[in-house]
């Protein structure tokens, strides 16, 4: 299952991981805190892509202050697979994620990002169709997702409506909107 729905649009203090990235096509960006195992889980998952997809994926993956480092320890063993920068949140306040947001569109190297949960993932095919989709700016495309990772459990969710933190952004459109309010948090 796949759908997109277009909708009209009108930082880090510690960088931790990163390859020599040249700019690709788009950035998956994703935030987290604390869910090593969907860390791992995705990371696994992208580097069992094809090569010639790999190489218009950028990852980019806000730590918004988890209490153990493991998610760098993860991150390592796979920049030699994947292109991966890796951000850490040093202050641990509740719900940080519009600062992780925020960051994520300050660094991302691409254009256009992607922007999804760390307990939601994409496959292959479904990557590939939106790597080949034709984004305009001024829209941000919600797009229903149709596989979650819940406690190591895969499953379909193809009646599911539209997901508001699964998007295809462009940057400059997610600045006009004003980014994400970092004090509503």
């Amino acid at each position: 299952m796949h759908a997109f729905c277009s909708r009209r649009t009108g930082v880090a203090n510690r960088r931790l991981v990163s390859a020599n990235l040249k700019m690709k096509d788009i950035t998956l960006y994703f935030p987290f805190y604390n869910q090593h195992e969907a860390l791992k889980y995705n990371l696994d998952l992208y580097s069992s892509f094809n090569k010639e997809l790999l190489d218009k994926i950028n990852l980019l993956i806000v730590d918004d202050g988890s209490k153990r480092e493991q998610a760098f320890d993860i991150a390592k063993l796979y920049v030699d697979k994947l292109k991966i920068d890796l951000y850490k949140i040093d202050v641990d306040i509740q719900f940080n994620m519009p600062e992780a947001n925020n960051i994520a569109f300050k660094e991302a190297k691409t254009d256009w990002v992607i922007r999804s949960d760390i307990d939601h993932f994409l496959i292959e095919s479904e990557f590939q169709k939106i790597q080949d989709y034709h984004f305009t700016s001024g829209n941000v495309y919600f797009f229903h997702i149709a596989y979650c990772n819940k406690e190591k459990n895969i499953t379909s969710y193809p009646e599911w409506p539209v997901h508001e933190n699964i998007y295809v952004i462009d940057k400059a459109d997610y600045w006009k909107t004003g980014g994400s309010n970092e004090y509503l948090s």
